[in-house]
């Protein structure tokens, strides 16, 4: 009597775990992987909620999507209004509040004018693009490299760092938990601020002309001056450093 229970509870304990197991989602390797054409495009824009994002610019004439190791995702969605392209992540119908999960890596024409990555909980990577950045994460860090300018870089937790060989407007660094590493060209002419609440600001071999220049704060010109450029932290050190 006794061995047919635990039988009986040992075949439901079995069935339980795997109906569990049916019910996650598993990985996919691959979720998308496709090239676009971007005549006529200025403008990329990659809204995904959770995943990192690489975006690398080059000399080619088209555009490649890959949206890597998804999970919860039913399919990436390609939109082109006028001469602005924008991917977005679909999640699965079902997925809940932990929302879909894909890794993007996405090659662009280094001409394009404007580059603008969004994830939720992921690093961001921007390299080698001509066009003004705009990049926001709520964890992650950002990182641009052999990049000309950017518009505005976000994080709650994570570091940033930065290439920069022109501003030609107002442009905002911002981290919460995170320390920001900024190397500008000499020829730049803007307004530089930059603080943080708990860390350092430290300006090595930049002909910058300070009017405040304090441990935690920094403000001055760069050049003749310009577009202002705020660069700022809660936790962390700033460092402003020559390209």
């Amino acid at each position: 009597m006794n061995t047919t229970i635990l039988r009986i509870l040992a075949l439901a304990l079995c069935t339980a775990l795997a109906a569990g197991c049916a019910s996650v989602a598993p990985t996919v390797p691959v979720v998308h992987d496709a090239v676009y054409p971007a005549s006529g495009l200025a403008a990329f824009a990659l809204e995904n909620q959770n995943g990192a994002v690489t975006v690398t610019g080059s000399d080619r004439a088209d555009l490649r999507v890959r949206a890597l190791n998804g999970r919860g995702v039913e399919n990436v969605s390609i939109e082109v209004v006028g001469d602005r392209m924008t991917v977005r992540t679909v999640p699965a119908a079902g997925l809940g509040l932990a929302g879909p999960q894909a890794r993007y890596e996405v090659d662009v024409p280094r001409s394009l004018a404007r580059i603008e990555v969004a994830t939720s909980n992921g690093a961001i990577e921007v390299r080698d693009c001509d066009g003004t950045v705009d990049a926001g994460t709520s964890n992650g860090a950002i990182r641009l490299a052999g990049t000309r300018t950017i518009g505005r870089l976000q994080t709650s937790n994570g570091a940033i760092e930065a290439e920069l060989r022109a501003l030609e407007a107002d442009a905002r660094i911002t981290t919460s938990n995170g320390a920001v590493r900024l190397r500008l060209a000499s020829s730049i002419n803007a307004t530089i601020e930059a603080r943080t609440s708990n860390g350092r600001v430290t300006v090595s071999g930049l002909p910058l002309a300070t009017t405040v220049a304090g441990p935690s704060e920094v403000r001055g010109t760069l050049g003749a001056g310009g577009p202002r450029l705020l660069v700022v932290t809660s936790n962390g050190q700033i460092a402003l450093e020559p390209l």
